[in-house]
């Protein structure tokens, strides 16, 4: 179960996404831990995703994110965090 839904994040990541699709994919991440890679970090973050605050495009760099009220796993503690879509690794 696992494996299809890492192959679907990627399959869904590989063509970039309209608002209303990137929307229906982070809702579908509400309530399911995840492994988050951050730029540049070697090691993985764990969070759940309790809510979705906001979606996105980056101007910059043209990467999808989502802005969610997460608890991270690693020390148990609520807080917001700002998520490239590219970095999830699994969900």
């Amino acid at each position: 179960m696992q494996k299809d839904l890492f192959f679907l994040v990627i399959l869904e990541y590989n063509s970039p996404m309209k608002n209303e699709q990137l929307l229906s994919f982070a809702k579908s991440l509400i309530g399911k831990p995840l492994a988050y890679a951050p730029e540049g970090k070697d090691e993985a973050r764990f969070f759940r995703i309790d809510s979705i605050e906001k979606v996105g495009v980056n101007k910059k760099n043209g990467r999808e994110f989502l802005t969610a009220h997460v608890q991270d796993l690693d020390d148990y503690k609520n807080k917001v965090r700002t998520l490239s879509i590219e970095n999830i690794m699994n969900a």
